[in-house]
């Protein structure tokens, strides 16, 4: 594992202009490294709950990463799924607040991520995913759901996802 995070690191360093496509397989290189990096970790039965949790993520990016091609705009689509998100939660949590006055937390950072950024995702995010049937709440980068993925990328996908998915 050293090594070959060690040569994968030098090659992703040594990038200085990169395409969204390779910020996608930059971004999730350093997702797996640290999923598995946690892995490595958990060496003991009672950890079998958070080792299963990351065989499914670590699957799950497996996934993703040869969706980027069969996805239309795919590279696009993931880069800016990540601001889509931010701004569902940052919402979420103003809303929690006003919800209840009462809570003590400060709401500053979000109000502000909100007021600066909300045009800009919306009109990214109605452009990515058009707000038409199942595709209003984007769950996922892709607009498919997780079966969907594993039936466009096939094989082995198909028969981890079928066979060894469900016993994590």
């Amino acid at each position: 594992m050293g090594s070959t995070r060690w040569k994968f690191g030098g090659v992703i360093r040594s990038l200085l202009l990169t395409s969204d496509r390779e910020r996608c397989f930059i971004g999730t290189h350093h997702r797996f490294n640290g999923n598995v990096a946690t892995l490595l970790e958990l060496k003991q039965a009672k950890h079998f709950q958070a080792i299963a949790m990351l065989a499914r993520g670590l699957f799950e990016l497996a996934v993703d990463i040869r969706l980027i091609d069969a996805i239309p705009d795919g590279p696009r689509k993931m880069l800016e799924f990540a601001d889509v998100e931010k701004l569902r939660c940052a919402r979420k949590v103003v809303q929690f607040k006003a919800d209840r006055p009462a809570t003590s937390f400060d709401t500053a950072v979000y109000s502000s991520f909100i007021a600066n950024n909300e045009s800009r995702i919306e009109t990214t995010r109605n452009a990515l995913w058009p707000a038409t049937g199942k595709l209003k709440n984007v769950s996922h980068w892709s607009g498919l759901s997780l079966s969907s993925r594993v039936a466009l990328v096939k094989s082995p996908f198909e028969e981890i996802y079928e066979v060894n998915y469900p016993q994590l």
